[in-house]
């Protein structure tokens, strides 16, 4: 994938949402763009899923490749399974009541024999621990299950790429290393995965790279370590905002950096 000299100005506004964004992105990979609220995450995750201009009207200059469909140009019905795309309010995407119904809709919808739907849908169903929730109401499920079925939902297509506009926004903590350790398994089996998000917490130690936007520009593009002096007044990991306010040259990212990083002075002062 990449995205070349993008520019894009919501109808009716001044000034533009994205000036100049330009990156790569290949499949195994589980980038993180990273910024303050107004930055322009959403919108660029917008324009990578073909929503933008087609359903959110916008003054669009440069280039989106995926795979060799411009979403810009092209559109929405042109990312069928390839791209997979996890709105913020999962809610406002879903077409059933029931979970099964909502796993099987895009298969049945494509003629898939019964057989082949049923076995797909208890596969990834068990990969992602919802098998409980099949026969439950949409209604009935928390923001974490919520995500856990969209995302299941947009599995079921296989696509190859996926985007998730702020999908640990609204969860517990639990839930958060939960989603966060699917996308870097889906990262792994090779899948190019796209966060957008300003929680940090569980998904920065787990992210191959970080794109930080400010204002609608990219200010970096690096890995996690590189990057985290730039996040600090995201919500990073409480360990990594520790030692920024500590000073110090290394900066973890996860407990378990800061433990071998401690041993490994105390060894020294011995």
């Amino acid at each position: 994938m990449k995205v070349s000299n993008l520019y894009v100005r919501y109808k009716g506004e001044e000034f533009f949402a994205l000036e100049n964004v330009s990156f790569s992105a290949k499949a195994g990979e589980l980038i993180l763009i990273a910024g303050p609220s107004g930055s322009g995450k959403t919108t660029l995750a917008r324009i990578i899923a073909g929503l933008i201009p087609h359903l959110y009207p916008a003054e669009v200059k440069g280039e989106v490749d995926i795979m060799g469909i411009n979403p810009i140009t092209q559109g929405i019905s042109k990312l069928t399974g390839i791209v997979g795309f996890v709105s913020q309010t999962p809610e406002m995407f879903t077409t059933s009541i029931v979970v099964i119904e909502e796993l099987a809709m895009s298969l049945i919808n494509r003629g898939v024999p019964r057989d082949e739907i049923i076995e797909k849908v208890m596969r990834v169903a068990k990969w992602l621990r919802i098998e409980d929730l099949l026969n439950k109401s949409i209604f009935e499920l928390s923001s974490g299950q919520m995500q856990k079925v969209t995302l299941a939902s947009i599995l079921m297509d296989d696509p190859l790429v996926l985007v998730l506009d702020e999908p640990l926004a609204r969860l517990d903590k639990k839930s958060c290393l939960e989603i966060a350790r699917i996308l870097r398994e889906l990262a792994n089996n090779g899948k190019l995965v796209l966060v957008f998000e300003h929680h940090l917490d569980e998904i920065l130690p787990l992210a191959d790279r970080v794109i930080v936007l400010n204002k609608g520009r990219i200010i970096a593009n690096a890995k996690p370590r590189d990057v985290v002096k730039l996040l600090y007044n995201i919500d990073i990991p409480e360990i990594s905002e520790a030692f920024l306010l500590a000073k110090e040259d290394f900066i973890p990212l996860t407990v378990d950096e800061a433990e071998k990083y401690v041993r490994s002075i105390k060894r020294r002062m011995v």
